[in-house]
């Protein structure tokens, strides 16, 4: 039989996506050149009430990009994800998908390949559009950005080229975890909640922990350093604190490192996926003991902080109160991701 062309897989995989990949791209156009032109406008007006007397030397104005466009983004890096595998489980489509004539690891690089081309051309391109605009502009030598206490020009070539950088890499680190847990988990609900948990995780983890040890009585300190470092390995906080002046440039290496991990181990796990269990939490029985006893530790950890947080820090029961309410919320977790993970998902028709 003849090897079909990996063109028809795209088409196919597009086909099913082309929805959300053209929101992304019209909503990154709107959030990013729209965005430039608005902000140029009234900038024109305000030169226009100055007259003769508008220079760019006396009438600076502050610029940046301060728009909900990297919590957007995030948002529609998963969509894409969920999109690209957990809905067709959820549809019953993987079915067809895995008895096509491709390898395993071809469809999911192909399913990869066009979230990441999506996430690559919708805030590249436009924010070579972006920046284009305001290069050719006469009214942007009123603007300027201020990075690290520093002036700077509102056409400085590497703030652009960082800002996209970072966002890039960012969103493609974010597309990649989402991706990877689409490939354990059941259905569309379940590959979202899992990739909007995982995304914060470290450095919620982290807060629950440290209110765990100050409870019991040990000093918790973390440094500018350590807080960064979270920061920068939560993603959905990092692409959160993107902006055009921000000068802390290694957010797009931490992002790499989710890249270089997340994307071996969605193929491994694609590889070894089994549409018999469709539906349920998790494709693998072998990490429901580890997912319970996760999910158990960390609504312990958040039912202890919401417990004491009723009595108020230092009073005399604070301990007791934390342990009852940790013991709450802990064995309320696990009896009720035990349910979810002995419930067969109906599939939609």
């Amino acid at each position: 039989m003849k090897k079909m062309s990996n063109k028809a897989l795209w088409f196919k995989e597009y086909a099913q996506t082309q929805s959300i990949l053209w929101v992304t791209f019209i909503l990154s156009f709107f959030f990013l050149p729209f965005q430039v032109m608005k902000r140029l406008s009234e900038v024109q007006e305000m030169v226009n009430r100055k007259g003769p007397f508008a220079t760019p030397e006396l009438h600076s104005i502050y610029f940046n990009l301060e728009n909900p466009f990297p919590l957007v983004m995030a948002i529609l890096t998963i969509s894409i994800a969920a999109v690209l595998i957990g809905l067709e489980r959820s549809q019953g489509q993987d079915d067809f998908t895995l008895s096509l004539p491709y390898p395993r690891t071809t469809i999911y690089l192909t399913k990869w390949a066009i979230g990441a081309t999506t996430v690559l051309l919708s805030i590249g391109l436009n924010l070579l559009i972006a920046y284009l605009i305001l290069f050719f502009s006469p009214f942007s030598d009123y603007l300027y950005v201020l990075s690290g206490g520093t002036r700077l020009p509102v056409t400085d070539a590497a703030l652009w080229f960082f800002y996209g950088l970072k966002l890039i890499l960012t969103g493609l680190a974010l597309f990649t975890l989402a991706l990877f847990l689409g490939t354990i988990s059941g259905s569309y609900y379940y590959q979202y909640g899992f990739s909007l948990i995982f995304s914060f995780f470290p450095y919620g983890f982290a807060l629950l922990f440290s209110y765990f040890l100050e409870v019991h009585g040990f000093q918790v300190t973390s440094s500018p350093f350590q807080d960064q470092l979270l920061r920068n390995i939560t993603l959905f906080l990092s692409i959160l604190s993107i902006n055009l002046g921000n000068p802390e440039n290694t957010t797009w290496l931490y992002a790499l490192v989710y890249i270089l991990l997340f994307l071996p181990l969605g193929i491994y796990f694609y590889q070894k996926n089994r549409v018999e269990y469709n539906g349920q939490m998790l494709i693998f029985p072998a990490l429901q003991g580890f997912f319970l006893v996760g999910i158990t530790i960390c609504f312990a950890l958040l039912g202890g902080l919401i417990g004491t947080g009723f009595m108020g820090r230092g009073s005399g029961s604070t301990l007791l109160f934390y342990y009852i309410s940790a013991a709450a919320f802990g064995y309320g977790a696990y009896w009720f991701s035990k349910r979810l993970m002995n419930r067969r998902r109906r599939r939609e028709e």
